[in-house]
């Protein structure tokens, strides 16, 4: 909650007339980081050094293409919170208040500034990657309900599912695009692989309009039929 208050809700919610961060906003915004980067990452170093040092003295390893990993990385949870680690540890060094602490006045610890823009895009990348990390992790406090913990074990074991399903309809578009940009036409939506296959992506959706099988009819037969195949299949 702390860390979505001073990356999301503050930036916007501080602003003043003019549309910049009030000095109170500012403030908050800074004690908000600082309690992030110490308590969250702090702890999170401290567990995953311990975490390492004790695998390597077992010589607990596990290999991933011939590169040794400490055994303890083999949980989803744990990898998770490790590159939630690392995204908070490279969000500091990009932390654009750091980066302007030279401009006193209005502008002291203001986190927009020449300096700080350089890093603004990998700053924002890293902050979206961490506070999805973040949620990810919430998901153990699903135990706290065996309702939801149940809905959360079946939608875990659906996934690998779901992901043959999408990896299906993904080939099989593919097919049907190559085929389709091949054929003779003169539609404009299947002229080439690419517009065939984001058009074949839109069927699968049901983005398509009417209209556009109708001119389909009309233009070509053979690629109404294959279009309508595709369909069935």
């Amino acid at each position: 909650l702390i860390f979505i208050c001073s990356q999301c809700i503050l930036t916007h919610a501080a602003q003043d007339d003019e549309g910049e961060i009030s000095f109170s906003g500012r403030v908050t915004m800074l004690c908000f980081r600082i309690f992030i980067y110490v308590f969250s990452m702090g702890q999170m170093l401290i567990s995953h050094s311990r975490s390492v040092i004790r695998d390597c003295r077992k010589k607990e390893f596990m290999r991933i293409c011939g590169v040794p990993i400490p055994e303890y990385l083999r949980k989803w949870q744990n990898q998770c919170s490790f590159l939630l680690m690392i995204s908070l540890l490279v969000m500091l060094i990009f932390e654009p208040i750091l980066h302007c602490l030279s401009h006193g006045g209005p502008h002291l610890l203001t986190p927009h500034c020449e300096e700080s823009a350089v890093y603004e895009f990998t700053y924002a990348l890293l902050s979206t990657v961490a506070i999805l990390l973040y949620f990810i992790l919430m998901s153990d406090f699903t135990v706290f309900s065996t309702r939801i913990s149940a809905f959360t074990l079946v939608c875990s074991q659906l996934i690998s599912e779901l992901a043959l399903f999408v990896f299906a309809i993904a080939v099989c578009s593919l097919a049907f695009a190559c085929a389709l940009a091949a054929l003779r036409q003169e539609d404009p939506n299947f002229d080439n692989l690419p517009n065939a296959l984001l058009h074949l992506w839109k069927i699968t959706l049901r983005m398509l309009p009417h209209e556009a099988f109708d001119h389909m009819e009309s233009e070509s037969v053979a690629l109404f039929v294959s279009v309508s195949f595709f369909q069935i299949l």
